[in-house]
């Protein structure tokens, strides 16, 4: 059975429009994704490290999280046939309510890896054989088969230098499940029909 790896925070659920949404009602601005550039948030507005620490792990960060658009679909659709797994990075309370939300939200069966440290790396997770999606490059740096690099159509400084790798690069869900469609019909390497899918 093919497995992938899923980032969450933004990848598959809109965490940097839930951090915009909080800030903007505890500082009474009006700030939108458009307007962020920088991965702490001051862009929005400046605020300390453990400020933004503390609203991913706060109760009020996982009330009424949305998904990315298109991805229950996906995961609807390659539920029981894909072993999925979230791999994370957070401190250990959001980590800890972070793997409540995945269990009570997509299924209780996904399987979940939550990662303590500051760094972006993922490398200590062994992907080999497996299918890596996530919205920031350097989490990317893993042993993966195949890494998809999630933009939803931003082009944050934590989305670039992917120029000359074998990252693939997508915009929506849609083309990470014909991504997976590709992967189950053909050997990627010999471009060779598989006789069966995954």
């Amino acid at each position: 059975m093919l497995t992938v790896y899923l980032d969450f925070d933004s990848t598959i659920v809109e965490s940097n429009k839930q951090v915009i949404n909080i800030l903007n009602k505890r500082y009474n601005i009006r700030k939108t994704e458009d307007d962020l550039v920088d991965y702490g948030y001051n862009s929005i507005f400046p605020i300390s490290n453990k400020e933004k620490l503390d609203i991913f792990a706060s109760d009020e960060f996982f009330v009424g999280l949305e998904f990315k658009k298109g991805f229950i679909e996906f995961f609807n659709k390659y539920r029981g046939v894909v072993n999925f797994i979230i791999s994370t990075k957070g401190t250990p309370e959001n980590l800890h309510k972070k793997e409540k939300w995945v269990k009570e939200n997509i299924s209780p069966e996904i399987g979940f890896i939550g990662i303590v440290n500051d760094g972006f790396s993922k490398s200590q997770i062994d992907m080999s054989g497996a299918i890596q999606v996530d919205d920031c490059t350097q989490a990317l740096d893993t042993n993966a088969t195949i890494k998809i690099l999630y933009k939803d159509f931003r082009n944050y400084d934590w989305q670039r230098e992917y120029e000359n790798t074998s990252i693939l690069v997508v915009n929506t869900w849609k083309e990470i499940e014909e991504i997976i469609e590709f992967y189950n019909t053909y050997d990627y390497k010999t471009l060779v029909k598989r006789n069966k899918g995954v």
